[in-house]
């Protein structure tokens, strides 16, 4: 029989009868994907989408081709790509290879109307039917697709029109084109006849029908979108800077008005002017940190760039097989392993486009933040060949620096590392956007990403790790500080903290690598982190490379101590801590956002944390005496290295107390700044059936609802020191 409660628990999330501890991190890990409306099907639409970008695929009688995201930069326009994207340049931004900018009117085009996000294709009653999805689609007559379809004849065309001009030696029948509220069809001997075509601007569907009847043929399929001008009735050309309606950067050379092109399946991963992105240098000093080497193409347009630079699309078409819509044939070969580029939805609606505007970073600096506000978002994922399918696989969650995006994980070693050696599944956001410190949507991206992977691989969730560079080092301990029960340990280089919330971290070791001679994150930036782990007791080990810069580490990407790390080899187990003697935990609410969900007050089985009244941050900290393990022992530690470059070693580690235990069923709780707090005995050494004592210090009057299955039992306690007892 349950025993009646004494008191409310109703603020405590996720409560329920059971007297379980709230699952770590935020709700929407352990709730099913969403549908928004770019993913619903209409009509006779009914085909899953792929989500992995670059693939196809043969469904339900459809062929679907999945494209990149914020990959509508347009053409290669300067032999230096410029970090043009969008106005006003980004200092330091990794630039993409073309240089189109939007116009300049925001509440028509948002710097991304003409971004395609997946293209279908069917057989209907009176011919083939095509719908193409974008990415933002604000108004529904501002972008422009043109299909062009090579049926295999000799009397193809290469001209497009409609302000395309050539798109080099396609051998074009048909080109389909269409604005959304109307169409045409081209034909090879230049007759045209309108279409039916609509556009669904809440779902960012194109649907248009063609009279084609292909049979059981083969066609070759060319797709790209622009910008449309209606008064033209063409594709709005590019100009030599934008304009309120009108497109830039020409530079001097007649680009084809097209910002993203369809059937992309080789674009590299990244480009880069200096050091290539995958190998490493055969020695440290061939690395000047001084000089990091300029790269682009990171969203993957680098070869979409060239190629409209070129005027020359010829390789990114696809044979789309009718025989296999007809006989409705399941194909697709996404790989099983190796690196995928996936897309997951949002379920917070942030508004269309890319915004850009000022913010205020922790760094106390004030810069352009560039704000991805689309509900489809982007993230990479490297399968290993290890992975197995019924089993639990570790996962190591990865957060780029500054300047970066989603990609930024091209470093062989990094991968094979960290990753492919440990039979681990890596995840990287992209924290909706190169520069938003991981605050507010850059936050909210990064666990529902981590949600979005938990759904779609088998992952043993006591083995998540999580490390970040720079910007990503600062988005790590910010992670786990918020749920530090999500996670077993990080790893954080050339980055700092907000020293404050380093409290919450006594059960997640950490490993810190820094260079002395790095002036982003100088000694200064990086040395109260390690000094405040120091204090606490925590194991950590901090790493001090004599000669590294900012970007000496990822320069040469040799990462195997980490690893070693990471499998338990030092600093504690591969496997996190669940169910600790001692729990502290700091609530700031500055560091959460009840807005979107990430509500942080407690860990481990220590929950429902309210500050008192006039407190901006509350602290718990809370010992289960009842345990029969000793307390660890925190023991200091200095050593040197050469590996994988010259450095110094001070760091704690905890050590096996040899002292005699006697357990006593008491739970010795500290409190400063709180007004509530729950502790749930059923996950700590406490013996419910005997009286629990509860030694109490705190800084104000505050109430203590002790939780089991057997219900709640609530103690208020005065300030100061103070005993009570707590029975079922």
């Amino acid at each position: 029989m349950t025993a009646p409660e004494e008191g409310s628990d109703s603020h405590h999330k996720r409560s329920d009868n059971s007297g379980r501890s709230p699952r770590p991190g935020p709700d929407f890990l352990y709730t099913d994907p969403v549908v928004p409306p770019q993913l619903e099907n209409v009509g006779e639409w009914e085909a899953d989408p792929l989500l992995v970008s670059g693939e196809c695929a043969y469904r339900n009688g459809e062929f679907l081709y999945q494209d990149y995201v914020y990959d509508d930069k347009g053409a290669n326009t300067t032999e230096n790509p410029d970090p043009f994207w969008p106005e006003p340049t980004i200092q330091g931004l990794n630039a993409p290879t073309g240089n189109f900018v939007y116009p300049d009117d925001w509440d028509r085009y948002g710097n991304n109307a003409a971004d395609l996000l997946e293209f279908r294709t069917r057989l209907g009653e009176s011919g083939i039917q095509y719908r193409l999805t974008l990415q933002t689609m604000r108004e529904p007559a501002v972008a422009a697709v043109a299909i062009g379809i090579d049926t295999g004849g000799e009397s193809g065309t290469n001209e497009w029109g409609y302000g395309l001009g050539s798109l080099g030696e396609l051998n074009l029948d048909h080109v389909v084109v269409s604005w959304g509220s109307g169409g045409e069809i081209v034909s090879a001997d230049g007759s045209t006849e309108s279409i039916p075509s609509s556009v669904d601007v809440d779902r960012n569907q194109i649907d248009v029908t063609t009279p084609l009847e292909p049979d059981d043929e083969t066609w070759r399929h060319y797709a790209v979108v622009g910008l449309w001008d209606g008064e033209e009735k063409r594709f709005t050309q590019i100009a030599t800077e934008p304009s309120d309606d009108q497109p830039g950067v020409s530079n001097g050379t007649n680009p084809p008005p097209v910002f993203n092109v369809a059937f992309r399946f080789d674009e590299p991963l990244l480009a880069s002017t200096g050091e290539p992105n995958v190998g490493n240098p055969t020695r440290l000093e061939d690395i000047d940190p001084s000089e990091p080497s300029e790269s682009y193409g990171h969203y993957r347009e680098h070869a979409q760039a060239n190629a409209l630079a070129a005027r020359d699309i010829s390789e990114m078409g696809v044979d789309i097989d009718f025989r296999k819509l007809e006989s409705g044939v399941r194909e697709q070969n996404t790989p099983d392993s190796g690196l995928q580029f996936r897309l997951y939805a949002s379920r917070f609606e942030f508004g269309e486009g890319i915004q850009v505007e000022e913010r205020d970073n922790p760094s106390q600096n004030t810069s352009t933040a560039h704000v991805l506000l689309n509900r489809i978002q982007p993230y990479t994922v490297y399968v290993p060949d290890g992975y197995q399918p019924d089993g639990e696989n570790p996962l190591h969650l990865v957060l780029h620096g500054g300047a970066s995006v989603y990609t930024s994980i091209g470093k062989e070693n990094y991968l094979r590392q960290l990753g492919e050696e440990r039979d681990a599944v890596v995840v990287v956001p992209e924290a909706r956007g190169p520069n938003l410190f991981y605050e507010d949507e850059g936050i909210v991206d990064v666990f529902e990403v981590l949600a979005d992977a938990l759904s779609q691989y088998s992952i043993d969730t006591d083995r998540i790790t999580v490390s970040g560079a720079s910007m990503g080092g600062f988005g790590t301990f910010k992670t786990t500080s918020m749920y530090p029960d999500l996670f077993a340990k990080a790893f954080v280089y050339v980055g700092d903290a907000v020293v404050a919330l380093l409290d919450n971290l006594r059960h997640v070791p950490v490993v810190l690598w820094n260079g002395r001679d790095d002036n982003i994150v100088p000694p200064s930036g990086y040395n109260p982190t390690a000094d405040r782990l120091r204090e606490l007791g925590y194991r950590h080990e901090l790493d001090e490379f004599l000669g590294f810069g900012h970007v000496t580490f990822s320069a040469y990407d040799q990462w195997g101590p980490i690893k070693s790390f990471f499998d338990g080899e030092y600093l504690g187990e591969e496997t996190k801590t669940t169910r600790p003697a001692r729990v502290t935990y700091r609530r700031i609410a500055e560091y959460e956002y009840p807005e979107l969900d990430l509500v942080c007050d407690g860990a481990y089985w220590v929950s429902g944390i309210s500050l008192a009244d006039g407190s901006d941050e509350g602290l718990v900290d809370v010992t289960d005496l009842a345990t029969a393990e000793p307390d660890p022992v925190p023991e200091e530690y200095t050593d040197s290295g050469r590996f994988p470059g010259k450095h110094v070693t001070i760091g704690t580690r905890w050590c096996r107390s040899s002292a005699p235990v006697s357990p006593e069923n008491t739970l010795d709780v500290e409190l400063d700044g709180v007004a509530e707090v729950t502790v749930h005995v059923d996950e700590t050494s406490i013996d419910r059936g005997q009286p629990i004592a509860l030694d109490v210090d705190a800084s104000s009057e505050a109430t203590i609802r002790v939780r089991s299955r057997a219900g709640v039992r609530s103690r208020d306690v005065p300030a100061g020191t103070s005993e009570h007892v707590v029975e079922y």
